[in-house]
């Protein structure tokens, strides 16, 4: 018999979330999650391999809408299973942004961009 050792993979870490607008929320109660996923992906320019997840979230008001969590990993083969980081409020540990969906969105760029400020202002 042989033994495995299994090496512990770091977390893989959200960059940041997008709030999905009321209308795209309601597409989604129609949909399956990798089906939302793959139109989401396609539509804001995101790479078909970067980790993403859809998170039902309810505001300090009450009000229920979707986020779109966007990971700074590429998977090959199979979406590995991820947990979404919170603190004991239930509050996230990450930035939330609203965009206007009314213009042409790359989010791949900004992607880019966000990382290139993170870097500035931690080293700076």
């Amino acid at each position: 018999m042989s033994i495995v050792e299994f090496v512990p993979q770091k977390p893989i870490d959200p960059i940041f979330a997008i709030k999905l607008p009321p209308t795209v929320n309601k597409i989604c109660d129609f949909l399956e999650n990798e089906e939302i996923e793959d139109v989401l992906k396609a539509s804001l320019k995101i790479s078909s391999k970067r980790l993403v997840a859809l998170k039902v979230v309810e505001d300090l008001k009450g009000n229920k809408g979707r986020i779109l969590i966007i990971y700074d990993y590429k998977y090959k083969k199979r979406k590995p299973k991820i947990s979404i980081p919170h603190n004991q409020n239930g509050f996230f540990d990450f930035k939330i942004y609203e965009i206007d969906f009314n213009k042409d969105i790359d989010l791949e760029k900004f992607i880019i961009s966000e990382k290139e400020y993170g870097e500035k202002v931690y080293w700076e």
